[in-house]
Order: structure tokens, then C-alpha cells, then sequence
């Protein structure tokens, strides 16, 4: 199983319906990642863990570890495959309205490297 069907179902998570039950005192970013909490430590194909979910101004910040290191797997290939998940499958443009989304890594618990903002979904292959 690839990691893209894996990772699709937590990426679904970070529709905005997540923010629909915030707290009075949450941004839509923290209750997003809020409604993220379940899935930490939650372990996937390759072992990519789900380290931390966090929100970091507007910025949902996602960390996943290769508990195995990066050996069978780039960090590049399980960002990519991750943004696969989530901009694949609906149309997610309404949480980018007000939110980013940054996916940091760590490689065996060490090592963090911190990813990007994305502000949009990357442009789609042709």
C-alpha cells in the first residue's frame, strides 16, 4: 500500500469542517489542530509516525518522524505524498484561505527540519 493512500485519510482531517466545533477562544488553525491530536503517534507504511500536530500562528504545523530513518524513503517523497493526500481528493482551497500548512520532519526523533508554508496547493502534474 503506497504511502499516499496511507497518509490521504489523516489529510482529510484538515478540511475546514474540523474548525466547524472550535472553542469560542481557538482560531480555525487551533481547532484544526485540535481535531488533529487523535492521530499523534499514530505509526504508517515506512515508519512515519505522526509526531506532533500544532498550530503555530495561522500555520498548521505537522511533524512526522521516520522512526526508521530516511533509507526507503525521502523527506521530499513524504511531504509530497502527504500534499498528495490532502489536495487530491477535495477541494481544500477554503482552508488556505486563512490558514498555511507547514510539514516538518525528524529523522528517528532528532534532526528536525522544518518545511515550507504553503499558502495554496501545489499546482497539479499535467
Amino acid at each position: 500500500m503506497s504511502l499516499i493512500r496511507l497518509l490521504a485519510p489523516l489529510a482529510l482531517l484538515l478540511t475546514p469542517a474540523v474548525a466547524l466545533a472550535q472553542d469560542a477562544n481557538q482560531t480555525p488553525t487551533q481547532a484544526v489542530a485540535q481535531g488533529m491530536q487523535p492521530l499523534v503517534g499514530q505509526m504508517f507504511e515506512g515508519g512515519i509516525k505522526i509526531h506532533a500536530v500544532a498550530a503555530e500562528s495561522d500555520v498548521l504545523v505537522v511533524t512526522v518522524d521516520a522512526t526508521q530513518g530516511w533509507s526507503g524513503l525521502s523527506r521530499d517523497e513524504a511531504v509530497q505524498s502527504f500534499l498528495g493526500g490532502f489536495c487530491g481528493g477535495s477541494d481544500n482551497s477554503d482552508f488556505f484561505k486563512a490558514n498555511g500548512l507547514r510539514i516538518d520532519t525528524l529523522d528517528r526523533g532528532a534532526s528536525l527540519t522544518k518545511g515550507q508554508v504553503l499558502r495554496a496547493c501545489p499546482p497539479k502534474a499535467k
